[in-house]
């Protein structure tokens, strides 16, 4: 490229001897990037800064936004984040009208006859782990939770009237199709 008194972004990208994707490696930018700005959109400085560095490498010129046109800076001043006030507004009554959905947890219960872990039912049953729990977390089955004799958490226990409301919601279920076809 002929050095001359003024360059458009447009003519920098035509111009190229590269691919634009090898250019775009170049300067660390997206290929998407540089479609946004040829269309008129704005970018950052700095990622302007960056594309002209990197045009000026390849092209052994030195680009600024004073000889380079079609690329518009987004000018919007950064506030330091101590500066940025954060409101909280909290009344009495906002605070009544809150709706708890979880129930308290019970931990350490005796298990009644026939309750079992979650994971254990799933594998009894048939029913992945994954519906079992997104039925319990949507309140379709309800569980009870304990934390493990072992330590290292909790372990999520259904009871046996909702094994059997888990076993009637999973016969009306239709299957996903395998992806073994």
């Amino acid at each position: 490229m002929k050095a001359k008194e003024s360059y458009t972004f447009e003519e920098l990208c035509t111009s190229l001897k590269m691919p634009m994707s090898k250019f775009c490696q170049m300067a660390g930018v997206t290929e998407g990037t540089i479609a946004r700005l040829r269309k008129g959109y704005s970018a950052r400085r700095g990622t302007i800064n960056t594309l002209l560095d990197t045009f000026s490498q390849v092209y052994g010129i030195d680009f600024s936004l004073e000889n380079v046109t079609g690329l518009t800076p987004i000018e919007k001043p950064i506030t330091p984040i101590a500066e940025k006030a954060i409101e909280l507004s909290v009344s009495p009554s906002s605070v009544a009208d809150i709706h708890k959905e979880e129930a308290v947890q019970i931990r350490n219960v005796a298990l009644s006859e026939g309750t079992m872990s979650l994971k254990e039912f799933a594998d009894a049953s048939g029913i992945p782990l994954r519906t079992l729990h997104n039925w319990k977390d949507t309140g379709k089955i309800e569980t009870t939770h304990r934390d493990r004799s072992h330590g290292g958490g909790i372990e999520i226990l259904i009871s046996p009237e909702e094994q059997k409301k888990a076993l009637e919601r999973n016969a009306m279920r239709t299957p996903r199709k395998s992806k073994d076809k």
